[in-house]
Order: C-alpha cells, then sequence, then structure tokens
C-alpha cells in the first residue's frame, strides 16, 4: 500500500485497477481502513471523479488543498499517470469528440497544477492544446518539448499542431524561439551536445 501510496498519492479501488495490481479491491480495503485507525491516512471523497472510498496522507491532502502550480512534463506510461484511455480520467480534445490520447511509448502530457493541457504524440510529431490556453501559458508549456530530445532521440520533429500543419501555425514562432529550425514540412529541434 505504501508504494501505491508514494506513487499515486491517493488510493481507491479506480487507482488500483489502474496500477494493474493482480489484488482485489476487498484485499488491500481492509489494511487501509487500519492505517486510517492508525491515524497515517484519511479517507474521503478527495478526487472528482475517482467513486468510492479514496485513502490518502495529510501532505497528499495538503498539496491538493493548496495546488501545485508548477509545470510538468510526464510520459503517458507513467504510473502516476491517471489520464489517458484506461485511466480514470479520459483524455479529449476539446472541439473533436473522436479524437482521444492513447497511453505508450512516444506520447507525453504537459501539465499545469496536476491537469493536462497539451498532449504530445508520435515522439512530438503531433502537438493538440487539451484547452485554450493564454500566449504565456503555451510558451510555458512548449517551453518543455526540448526535455524530450534527450537518450536515443537525437531531434525532435513536429509536424502538426491541433491537427494542422505546424508550419504557419500560432505557434511556429514559439517554437523557433525554443530553437526549432524550419524543415521541409515541420519544425526540428536537434539535441545540443556540449
Amino acid at each position: 500500500m505504501r508504494l501505491l501510496l508514494a506513487r499515486y498519492g491517493i488510493v481507491s479501488r479506480q487507482i488500483l485497477a489502474l496500477d494493474g495490481a493482480a489484488v482485489a479491491w476487498g484485499t488491500p480495503y481492509p489494511v487501509l481502513t487500519r492505517m486510517e485507525w492508525r491515524g497515517e491516512l484519511a479517507r474521503g471523497l478527495f478526487v472528482e471523479g475517482l467513486a468510492g472510498a479514496q485513502f490518502a496522507r495529510e501532505e497528499t491532502l495538503s498539496g491538493l488543498e493548496h495546488g501545485e502550480s508548477g509545470w510538468t512534463l510526464l510520459s503517458t506510461t507513467d504510473p502516476a499517470v491517471v489520464y489517458g484511455a484506461g485511466a480514470p480520467f479520459p483524455v479529449t480534445h476539446p472541439t473533436d469528440p473522436e479524437w482521444r490520447l492513447r497511453r505508450g511509448p512516444g506520447s507525453f502530457l504537459v501539465l499545469q497544477g496536476g491537469l493536462p493541457l497539451l498532449a504530445i504524440e508520435g515522439w512530438g510529431e503531433r502537438l493538440t492544446a487539451l484547452t485554450d490556453l493564454a500566449s504565456e501559458e503555451l510558451q510555458q508549456g512548449l517551453a518543455l518539448l526540448p526535455r524530450l530530445v534527450v537518450g536515443p532521440l537525437r531531434r525532435l520533429t513536429v509536424h502538426s499542431w491541433n491537427g494542422a500543419p505546424v508550419m504557419e501555425s500560432p505557434i511556429e514562432g514559439m517554437l523557433r524561439d525554443l530553437g526549432f529550425q524550419r524543415g521541409p514540412d515541420a519544425l526540428i529541434l536537434y539535441r545540443r551536445y556540449g
């Protein structure tokens, strides 16, 4: 249980299922209840959208209450991501009901204060805004893209923004300011060495 609490902050039936644990909710529930009785955890309905009893440490609840406004880039394969296909909170496009973010290698989310604002697919080939963003917010979110040019990935090639070609898009200038260069039909950021 401590591992699940450290990984997700909150444990519930849905979180247990998302984690792929090979145990039914009836097994950890009494353990979590005893931890609550000892004062180690609180039980409640802390996160809207998660059904049933939820267990969390006080420091987690304090973080939820005060909110963190920082920007985070997470792979959709990270166990901490509770968004996307097969997760408690699906990620949808504001104007395209058919679009879905699939959890897998090469897909990432940019979060602010824990909320998904940008989706990155195909190792950066496709960028999608998940909500209307002010120009400053958009710049801050896009500024995380260079973090993807690590390991075996030598360059990041962006072909589309919100389903349209990235060339001549509203973010072209922002990406150029981050060091992206024009290619034939894409903007490319090469890894910097040294």
